[in-house]
C-alpha cells in the first residue's frame, strides 16, 4: 500500500475571469456591492445565528447568480422569494438548514434555467416541490422527507437525475412511484435498498450507483431489470456473485470501489463491456482471469487493489482487444513485464506506484507497436526501466517521474522516440541531481509540449528555441534567471512556465510571443520590472509564496490576466483567499531590460500602494478539509466563488 510520509500542502492557483469587488461572508452586518459578474455564493453558516434577511439582501445584490447553496439557521419564506428573482439561476443547495415556518417552492417556478436541485428534509413542512417543472436532477440529501415531499418528487416531468443519500426515515415511506419518473441516473447513498427494489423494470435508466448494500442473486434480478443500463457503479459494497448479470446487454462500464467481493463471474459474459475499474477492492488471481476472459474489455484499471497473496498479472495477456491498462501500486517483475507486452493492440499505459523488482529489460515491449502513451508516476527503483525506455519506440507522449539519477546516456536514448508530442520529465528533487547534458532532444521535432521539472539548469535550455512549433514549456523548479532573446523564435508558444527559479527581472522579450496566454513567474523572489503586456494573456503569475501584493513588479496598463491568479491559504480553521494585486508603474520606475542583456538590477518605488480594487478577502470555514473552489464561466466571462465565511483574517 502506498505510504505518505511528507505532508503537502497544496495552493491553489484559479483561473476566474473578472475583477473581484466586494466581499462575502457570514458577517451579515456589512453592505455587499453589486456584482453582475458574480455567478457562485455558497453561504456556509449553519453553526451561527445568522439574519436571514442580511443573506436575502447580499442574494438580491447580486442578480446574476447561476449556483446558490445556503447552510444556515434560519432559511424562511422572504429568503424563497428573494431566489425566485435569480433569473439566471441553475442549481440550489439547501442543506444543513434550520428552517423557520413553512416553506412553499411554488414562486421558484418561473425560473426557466432552474435544473439542479439538493436539500435535506427537517421536521418543517415543504410544499410544491412539485410546480419547479424545469429540474432534472434532484438530490434528497438526507432528512426525514414526508410521503408527501416523495410524491411531489415523483411529479417533476423532466427529472432524469435522482440522489437518495441517508434517509432517516427510510422504511416508512413508499417508493413505488418512482416508476412514474422517466430516469437516466439513479444514485443510492448509504443502505437504501427500498428505493432499489421500488425502482425494479424502469427501462429508462441508463446509469446506476448504488453503496453500501449487499449484492447477492435479489438484487441482480433487480438490476437485471434496468434493460437499457450502460454504466454500474458498486461502491463499499459486498459481492457475492454477479451470476446473470450478462442478461445487461448493454453495459460498457463497470466499477468496484472499495467492495468485499467473493466473486465477479459473469462479467466475463457483458458482450459490450469497454471499461471495467477495480479500484481499492480485494483482488485474486480468480478474480483476475475471470476479468480476463472478456475478449471486449478496452479499458482496465486496477487500482490500488487489496491482495493478500502476489497477483500474477499473466493471464492478462489474454485481453488482445484492450487499448488503455492502468495499474496503481504494484511490484511487477519481468514475468509481468512480458505479460503486458502481449497485449499488442494496448495504446495507453499507465503506471502509478509501481515498484520494479527484477527488471532484466524491456526487449519485448518493442511488441507494442500501437503504444502510443505512456506514464510512470512516483516509481521505486525505475533505473532499467530509464535504461531501456528506447523501447518505447511508437510513443506520441511520455510522462516520466524519476527516482533513480539519470545522466546523458539516458537522455540520448529519449531521442529514439521520434515520434513524441508530449514530453515530460520530473526529478525528485528532495534526492536527485541530473549532471548531463539535454541538447540531445533538439532532435524531436514534433515535440508540442515540453515539461523538464527539477532539472536545477542554471540556463534557459538553448535547444528549446530550435522547436518552433512548441506551445507548452514547464521548467518549473529550475534555477534560470535569463531568457535568451531567441525564445521569439517559438511563436506558437502558449503556455510557458518559470515557477521556482531565480528570475530577478521580467524578461520584456516575452512580449514578442504573439500567441502566449500562460506566464508564471510565481515563487521567483526578489522579482521586479513590468508585468507582460502580451494581447492573448489569460494567466499571469507573479507572486510569491502567498504574499497578495508584489511589491517588486508594477503595471504599465490593466490586464485582465491580474486578477486571474488566487492565492489560497489554510490555517486554524481559517481559510483566505486573494487576487495578486500589482500597483501602476511610476516615473521612479526604471523600465525593465531583458535579463539576456543587462545584468543590471534596477529598483522600484517600494511604495506599498495597493490596488484596493483589486485586493478582496474570501474567508472560509470547513468542518475538515478546507478546499475553496473558484472556476471561470469561459462562456460569459463571469467570476465564480465559493463563498463560505469567517470574521477574522487568519494571522500568518
Amino acid at each position: 500500500m502506498k505510504s505518505y510520509n511528507i505532508f503537502k500542502v497544496f495552493i491553489f492557483e484559479i483561473l476566474v475571469s473578472s475583477i473581484f469587488t466586494s466581499v462575502f461572508s457570514c458577517d451579515v452586518g456589512r453592505e455587499f456591492d453589486n456584482n453582475n459578474d458574480l455567478v457562485f455564493i455558497n453561504f456556509e453558516c449553519y453553526n451561527q445565528e445568522i439574519d436571514s434577511d442580511k443573506i436575502s439582501k447580499t442574494i438580491a445584490n447580486n442578480p446574476n447568480i447561476k449556483t446558490l447553496g445556503i447552510e444556515i439557521s434560519g432559511v424562511n419564506q422572504k429568503l424563497i422569494e428573494t431566489i425566485s428573482t435569480l433569473k439566471n439561476l441553475e442549481k440550489l443547495t439547501l442543506v444543513k438548514n434550520v428552517i423557520i415556518g413553512e416553506l412553499d417552492f411554488e414562486p421558484l417556478k418561473k425560473l426557466k434555467n432552474f435544473n439542479t436541485l439538493n436539500m435535506d428534509f427537517g421536521k418543517n413542512k415543504i410544499k410544491n416541490i412539485d410546480k419547479i417543472v424545469s429540474i432534472k436532477k434532484f438530490e434528497i440529501n438526507g432528512g426525514t422527507p414526508t410521503q408527501q415531499n416523495l410524491e411531489e418528487v415523483f411529479q417533476l416531468p423532466n427529472l432524469e437525475s435522482l440522489t437518495v443519500y441517508d434517509i432517516e426515515n427510510i422504511n416508512e415511506l413508499k417508493w413505488n412511484s418512482i416508476k412514474n419518473l422517466k430516469l437516466k441516473n439513479l444514485y443510492i447513498y448509504g443502505k437504501q435498498e427500498n428505493v432499489l427494489y421500488a425502482a425494479k423494470d424502469l427501462k429508462t435508466l441508463t446509469y446506476l450507483e448504488i453503496h453500501d448494500i449487499n449484492i447477492d442473486k435479489n438484487v441482480i434480478e433487480v438490476i437485471n431489470s434496468f434493460t437499457n443500463l450502460e454504466k454500474l457503479i458498486f461502491k463499499y459494497c459486498n459481492i457475492k456473485s454477479l451470476n446473470g448479470i450478462e442478461k445487461l446487454e448493454n453495459i460498457d462500464t463497470l466499477n468496484f470501489f472499495d467492495c468485499d467481493i467473493e466473486s465477479i463471474s459473469g462479467i466475463e459474459k457483458l458482450k459490450n463491456l469497454d471499461t471495467l475499474i477495480y479500484n481499492l477492492s480485494n483482488l485474486n488471481n480468480n478474480i483476475l482471469k475471470t476479468i480476463s476472459k472478456n475478449p471486449n474489455l478496452r479499458n482496465l484499471e486496477l487500482i490500488d487493489c487489496k491482495t493478500k497473496n502476489k497477483v500474477d498479472l499473466t493471464s492478462l495477456e489474454n485481453l488482445k482487444n484492450l487499448n488503455k491498462l492502468t495499474i496503481d501500486d504494484w511490484k511487477i517483475d519481468q514475468q509481468n513485464i512480458d505479460a503486458i507486452a502481449k497485449i499488442t493492440n494496448l495504446e495507453e499505459l499507465h503506471f502509478l506506484f509501481i515498484t520494479f523488482d527484477n527488471i532484466e529489460n524491456l526487449d519485448s515491449f518493442k511488441n507494442l507497436k500501437k503504444l502510443k502513451s505512456f506514464i510512470n508516476e512516483f516509481p521505486t527503483n525505475d533505473k532499467k526501466l530509464i535504461a531501456n525506455i528506447d523501447k518505447f519506440t511508437t510513443l506520441q507522449n511520455l510522462y516520466l517521474e524519476i527516482e533513480s539519477q539519470i545522466k546523458t546516456n539516458d537522455i540520448e536514448k529519449i531521442e529514439n522516440l521520434k515520434n513524441l508530442e508530449q514530453l515530460t520529465l520530473k526529478l525528485y528533487i528532495y534526492n536527485n541531481k541530473f549532471e548531463g547534458e539535454i541538447n540531445s532532444l533538439k532532435s524531436l521535432h514534433n515535440l508540442k509540449n515540453i515539461t523538464l521539472y527539477g532539472f536545477k539548469f542554471k540556463e534557459f535550455p538553448q535547444f528549446l528555441t530550435s522547436l518552433t512549433d512548441l506551445k507548452y514549456i514547464d521548467l518549473e523548479h529550475n534555477e534560470i534567471s535569463k531568457i535568451p532573446d531567441s525564445i521569439s523564435k517559438i511563436k506558437n508558444l502558449e503556455y510557458l512556465n518559470l515557477a521556482d527559479n531565480k528570475f530577478t527581472t521580467i524578461p520584456e522579450s516575452l512580449n514578442n510571443l504573439p500567441k502566449l496566454k500562460y506566464i508564471s513567474f510565481s515563487n521567483n523572489i526578489d522579482l521586479k520590472g513590468k508585468i507582460l503586456t502580451n494581447d492573448n494573456l489569460e494567466y499571469c503569475n507573479y507572486k510569491y509564496e502567498n504574499y497578495d501584493v508584489i511589491d517588486g513588479v508594477c503595471k504599465t496598463k490593466d490586464m485582465k490576466c491580474i486578477s486571474n491568479v488566487m492565492f489560497y491559504t489554510l490555517g486554524n480553521g481559517h481559510n483566505n483567499c486573494y487576487p495578486q494585486s500589482i500597483r501602476y508603474c511610476e516615473s521612479s520606475d526604471e523600465p525593465s531590460t531583458d535579463s539576456d542583456n543587462s545584468n543590471e538590477v534596477y529598483s522600484i518605488n517600494n511604495n506599498n500602494n495597493r490596488n484596493n480594487k483589486l485586493l478582496i478577502m474570501v474567508e472560509l470555514m470547513i468542518e475538515k478539509i478546507g478546499i475553496l473552489i473558484l472556476v471561470s464561466d469561459s462562456e460569459n466571462n463571469s467570476i465564480i466563488i465559493n463563498n463560505v465565511v469567517n470574521r477574522s483574517k487568519v494571522n500568518w
